[in-house]
């Protein structure tokens, strides 16, 4: 190995060892917020955060922790704010949505997705990934409350000011 050989590879190690101490500070500034709902047992979770692959391990970690602690039975996962970042594996990003709902589903609560963007829509429909025929979306969090309270049997009902 010459000089320059040995120069290329010390160069590339400090550029990834620099890539590892960002990734590390980023993963825990991920915070998944859980929002309760109008509706009983009913949880909104709005994904607002720039995601990566990496990182989703975590969220889905944070998530089942909280709801293994909650009555809930209901969860609305409002992907709005989602932005695909440094996504090189758009099927593993994929498999990760899947792992995440298929493991929600597990304990017994269902899911309902709402705010996918067109291009990330599109990009999961030609990925061919068999899980997306499967997944309960909503173009709107309103629509979704909506078939949540029809589902429940719940009305809102406007209060005479009398």
């Amino acid at each position: 190995m010459n000089y320059n050989e040995k120069e290329l590879l010390l160069k590339q190690i400090d550029e990834l060892t620099e890539r590892v101490k960002e990734l590390e500070g980023m993963t825990n500034k991920v915070t998944v917020p859980f929002i309760p709902s109008i509706i009983p047992d009913t949880l909104l979770i709005p994904l607002t955060f720039d995601i990566s692959v990496e990182y989703f391990d975590q969220v889905i970690q944070d998530i089942l922790n909280y709801i293994n602690d909650s009555e809930i039975d209901s969860i609305v996962f409002d992907f709005s704010g989602f932005i695909l970042k440094d996504c090189e594996s758009l099927v593993l990003l994929g498999k990760n949505i899947e792992t995440l709902v298929s493991s929600i589903n597990l304990m017994g609560i269902q899911v309902l997705i709402v705010g996918l963007s067109p291009l990330f829509v599109k990009d999961l429909v030609l990925s061919e990934l068999p899980f997306i025929k499967t997944l309960r979306t909503f173009s709107t969090f309103k629509s979704a409350l909506e078939c949540l309270m029809k589902e429940k049997d719940l009305a809102l009902v406007k209060q005479s000011s009398n």
